[in-house]
């Protein structure tokens, strides 16, 4: 892994940030330098306050959001290293691991009437097609991008876009589903006139 330095900064109060760091992101690109774990070892210089501690960077992470385009995002901070986002359509996990990479989880079952508090609670399972990052812009794009495809889906699978490789992966999975869901009522309209009337279902299938 490596680092940011500033080389603007006098080398006795230099500090070095991790690239997903909001203080590294200030840094122009003419002062920045990047350095590995044993250069700045071996360099004397102090780290980051902000991307070393872990409460000060995903409070700090999620502020820097705000008023950003994320106004649609309901997130809250619950622990030094734990974040929820409600939206619409769903309710998510953002989990800071030890490694400064930020975990997505997806709570199984999302009812949008019930209290932050409440969902909190729910069960949730690893967003497999989203690996670990330190970025948290990516984290918010995703869900962002996710739960405006779920709404999609939520009136009309075939409204889907299918501009991008992932775009036309998603929209695959929702035609897949689709003709699932439809095998599944025939199965259940038989099973439903079956048990009605038995001597129309032998008639339909001679």
């Amino acid at each position: 892994m490596e680092y940011v330095l500033s080389l603007a900064t006098n080398k006795k109060h230099a500090v070095y940030h991790t690239e997903a760091c909001p203080y590294a992101k200030r840094i122009k690109f003419k002062n920045k330098m990047m350095v590995s774990y044993f250069n700045i070892n071996a360099s004397g210089y102090k780290p980051c306050a902000c991307c070393n501690n872990d409460n000060r960077y995903l409070k700090l992470w999620l502020q820097f959001f705000e008023g950003k385009g994320y106004h649609d995002l309901e997130i809250k901070q619950y622990s030094n290293r734990v974040a929820y986002i409600k939206t619409k359509v769903g309710f998510w996990k953002i989990f800071l691991a030890d490694n400064r990479e930020y975990v997505l989880y997806h709570r199984n079952v999302f009812e949008k009437d019930k209290s932050f508090e409440e969902l909190i609670h729910g069960s949730f399972h690893r967003q497999q097609d989203v690996k670990g990052t330190h970025s948290l812009e990516k984290i918010l794009n995703y869900v962002k991008e996710h739960d405006k495809a779920k709404a999609i889906m939520n009136e009309d699978w075939r409204m889907l876009p299918t501009r991008t490789k992932k775009q036309k992966k998603y929209y695959k999975a929702a035609e897949r589903r689709d003709k699932k869901r439809q095998v599944r009522n025939v199965f259940s309209l038989f099973a439903q006139l079956e048990a009605g009337n038995p001597e129309l279902i032998k008639a339909c299938l001679v």
